[in-house]
Protein backbone atom coordinates (compact mmCIF):
# COMPACT_ATOMS: atom_id res chain seq x y z
CA UNK A 1 0.00 0.00 0.00
CA UNK A 2 1.29 3.48 -0.82
CA UNK A 3 2.02 5.95 1.98
CA UNK A 4 -0.81 8.37 1.28
CA UNK A 5 -3.39 5.57 1.42
CA UNK A 6 -2.19 4.75 4.93
CA UNK A 7 -3.33 8.15 6.22
CA UNK A 8 -6.54 8.24 8.29
CA UNK A 9 -9.83 8.85 6.48
CA UNK A 10 -10.29 12.24 8.13
CA UNK A 11 -7.04 13.54 6.66
CA UNK A 12 -7.68 12.02 3.23
CA UNK A 13 -11.12 13.66 3.16
CA UNK A 14 -9.55 17.05 3.93
CA UNK A 15 -7.12 16.52 1.07
CA UNK A 16 -9.91 15.50 -1.31
CA UNK A 17 -11.98 18.52 -0.28
CA UNK A 18 -9.19 20.77 -1.59
CA UNK A 19 -9.34 19.40 -5.15
CA UNK A 20 -10.76 21.89 -7.70
CA UNK A 21 -13.97 20.04 -8.62
CA UNK A 22 -16.09 17.04 -7.67
CA UNK A 23 -15.01 15.43 -10.96
CA UNK A 24 -11.42 15.43 -9.69
CA UNK A 25 -12.58 14.00 -6.35
CA UNK A 26 -14.58 11.21 -7.98
CA UNK A 27 -11.66 10.36 -10.28
CA UNK A 28 -9.60 9.39 -7.20
CA UNK A 29 -11.73 6.26 -6.82
CA UNK A 30 -9.58 4.72 -9.55
CA UNK A 31 -6.40 4.95 -7.45
CA UNK A 32 -7.02 1.81 -5.37
CA UNK A 33 -9.68 -0.15 -3.49
CA UNK A 34 -8.89 2.00 -0.45
CA UNK A 35 -10.04 5.11 -2.38
CA UNK A 36 -13.01 3.51 -4.18
CA UNK A 37 -15.74 4.88 -1.88
CA UNK A 38 -13.85 7.59 0.01
CA UNK A 39 -15.07 10.30 -2.40
CA UNK A 40 -18.65 9.72 -1.18
CA UNK A 41 -17.81 11.17 2.24
CA UNK A 42 -16.06 14.42 1.20
CA UNK A 43 -17.62 17.23 3.28
CA UNK A 44 -17.05 20.04 0.74
CA UNK A 45 -18.45 19.61 -2.77
CA UNK A 46 -17.59 21.80 -5.76
CA UNK A 47 -19.28 21.46 -9.14
CA UNK A 48 -18.18 23.57 -12.07
CA UNK A 49 -19.84 23.27 -15.47
CA UNK A 50 -17.31 25.67 -17.00
CA UNK A 51 -14.43 23.33 -16.10
CA UNK A 52 -13.03 21.57 -19.18
CA UNK A 53 -16.09 22.60 -21.27
CA UNK A 54 -18.53 19.77 -20.45
CA UNK A 55 -21.69 19.22 -22.45
CA UNK A 56 -25.04 19.84 -20.75
CA UNK A 57 -26.23 16.25 -20.63
CA UNK A 58 -22.97 14.84 -19.35
CA UNK A 59 -22.54 17.52 -16.65
CA UNK A 60 -26.13 17.24 -15.44
CA UNK A 61 -25.92 13.45 -15.37
CA UNK A 62 -22.58 13.59 -13.51
CA UNK A 63 -24.03 15.91 -10.84
CA UNK A 64 -27.14 13.74 -10.49
CA UNK A 65 -25.16 10.53 -10.12
CA UNK A 66 -22.38 11.81 -7.88
CA UNK A 67 -24.49 14.05 -5.65
CA UNK A 68 -27.20 11.49 -5.02
CA UNK A 69 -24.59 8.79 -4.27
CA UNK A 70 -22.76 11.10 -1.88
CA UNK A 71 -23.15 9.74 1.66
CA UNK A 72 -21.68 12.29 4.06
CA UNK A 73 -24.32 12.93 6.74
CA UNK A 74 -23.50 16.65 6.67
CA UNK A 75 -22.20 18.69 3.76
CA UNK A 76 -20.12 21.56 5.11
CA UNK A 77 -20.15 23.46 1.82
CA UNK A 78 -21.72 22.94 -1.58
CA UNK A 79 -20.52 25.16 -4.40
CA UNK A 80 -22.01 25.31 -7.89
CA UNK A 81 -20.32 27.39 -10.56
CA UNK A 82 -22.73 27.26 -13.46
CA UNK A 83 -22.39 28.68 -16.92
CA UNK A 84 -25.07 28.64 -19.55
CA UNK A 85 -25.59 24.90 -19.90
CA UNK A 86 -27.61 24.12 -16.76
CA UNK A 87 -31.35 24.49 -16.75
CA UNK A 88 -33.28 25.96 -13.85
CA UNK A 89 -35.02 22.60 -13.28
CA UNK A 90 -31.67 20.96 -12.56
CA UNK A 91 -30.57 23.72 -10.21
CA UNK A 92 -33.86 23.60 -8.28
CA UNK A 93 -33.66 19.80 -7.88
CA UNK A 94 -30.06 19.96 -6.65
CA UNK A 95 -30.80 22.71 -4.15
CA UNK A 96 -33.85 20.84 -2.77
CA UNK A 97 -31.74 17.72 -2.32
CA UNK A 98 -28.96 19.71 -0.64
CA UNK A 99 -31.30 21.51 1.74
CA UNK A 100 -31.48 18.57 4.15
CA UNK A 101 -27.73 18.03 4.57
CA UNK A 102 -25.98 21.26 3.69
CA UNK A 103 -24.77 23.84 6.21
CA UNK A 104 -23.55 26.44 3.69
CA UNK A 105 -24.69 26.30 0.08
CA UNK A 106 -23.13 28.66 -2.41
CA UNK A 107 -24.43 29.08 -5.94
CA UNK A 108 -22.30 31.01 -8.37
CA UNK A 109 -23.73 31.65 -11.80
CA UNK A 110 -21.40 32.67 -14.57
CA UNK A 111 -23.06 33.61 -17.84
CA UNK A 112 -21.45 32.25 -20.96
CA UNK A 113 -19.96 35.21 -22.86
CA UNK A 114 -20.44 33.56 -26.25
CA UNK A 115 -24.17 32.95 -25.67
CA UNK A 116 -26.78 35.44 -26.88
Amino acid sequence: MDRISQLPDELLLKILAMLPTMKDVVDTMLLSKRWQFLWMMVPRIKYNDTYKNPKYGSFSLFVDRSFFRHEAPVIEALHFKLGSICGSEDIQAWMRAADKRCHACDLEYTKCSSCG
